[in-house]
């Protein structure tokens, strides 16, 4: 009972947040970041236990500005770890954190393919178009006021600060359990990627919410 309630207070929070934030958003993604919140109850209670460790990891291990540096990762930063960026990097746009978050994607190696599976962000009100570079497959992808790009990088690509950054894996054979900030998600259905990233950028600003509460006591 106790976890139905808390679905729906953040339920409600996502709707109200609709009315107040997310300029930068398109209004047909806006409606599906609401659409997609009423499907926060169907998350299993031990994934939504994990989902809150990873919420709460990622507000307490910022650098010195305040910035939470997370990347997700897989094998070859394909559909799961990309898909993962966009939904979060979505959510927190939407409540209007993007300032605190660098949020980027990876793989153990990019192996410079295709993306089929970007293609159902068209379906949510993305614009999606190929954007090749120098011989390198990537997509732009429009959300509204600006667009992100979206290609293929290995871990070691990334410039991010060691010791704070945050590595998401989303497939659990990939990580190394002795380096800190590892956290596993493991993640084998694509189909409830939106779902997840969704909660975990609502969840991250309901802490937000409640430390702010907290400084203004």
């Amino acid at each position: 009972m106790k976890t139905k309630m808390t679905m729906l207070t953040m339920f409600v929070l996502l709707s109200f947040m609709q009315a107040v934030n997310a300029q930068k958003l398109k209004d047909r993604i806006k409606e599906s970041v609401v659409e997609i919140g009423t499907t926060f109850i169907e998350i299993p209670e031990d994934r939504l236990k994990l989902l809150d460790q990873i919420a709460f990891t990622m507000i307490r291990k910022r650098d010195d500005k305040g910035i939470a540096h997370v990347v997700l990762v897989d094998a070859n930063n394909h559909e799961l770890s990309q898909l993962s960026m966009v939904w979060l990097t979505t959510g927190i746009l939407y409540y209007g954190h993007v300032d605190l978050f660098q949020i980027q994607s990876a793989g153990l190696a990019a192996d410079n393919q295709k993306i089929p599976g970007l293609r159902q962000l068209k379906e949510y009100g993305f614009t999606l178009k190929d954007n090749q570079k120098n011989g390198v497959m990537g997509y732009r992808l429009k959300y509204g006021s600006g667009s992100w790009e979206v290609y293929g990088k290995s871990l070691s690509d990334l410039q991010v600060p060691e010791g704070i950054a945050i590595k998401i894996f989303l497939q659990d054979n990939l990580i190394d359990n002795s380096i800190d900030n590892n956290l596993v998600l493991d993640s084998t259905d694509s189909s409830n990627i939106a779902k997840e990233m969704l909660y975990l950028a609502t969840r991250i600003n309901n802490l937000l919410m409640r430390n702010q509460k907290k400084q203004q006591l």
